[in-house]
């Protein structure tokens, strides 16, 4: 999918991409997105794009797990009772 993107990316911004910057991308794609970025977009565009998406990870795995918790202190303990 990442690697989907990046082509349909370099299609609209008339970029070519070569042959060994694909394999990077298709198959190490932790280097190979961020080159692709850099390549495409600069640094300062690239370096937003690389803190964005771990800021919207974390934040969508502290939502997530705040959500369990509510669910599961919302229980409370006469749903464990005699389960030994």
């Amino acid at each position: 999918l990442i690697f989907a993107w990046c082509i349909y990316d370099s299609h609209v911004k008339g970029y070519v991409v070569s042959g060994g910057l694909k394999f990077l991308i298709a198959f190490v794609a932790l280097v190979g997105v961020p080159v692709y970025l850099v390549k495409t977009r600069g640094w300062l565009k690239a370096a937003r794009i690389g803190f964005g998406l771990p800021v919207f990870v974390a934040a969508t795995l502290l939502y997530q797990t705040g959500r369990h918790a509510v669910y599961w202190f919302s229980l409370g303990s006469e749903h464990f009772q005699g389960q030994s």
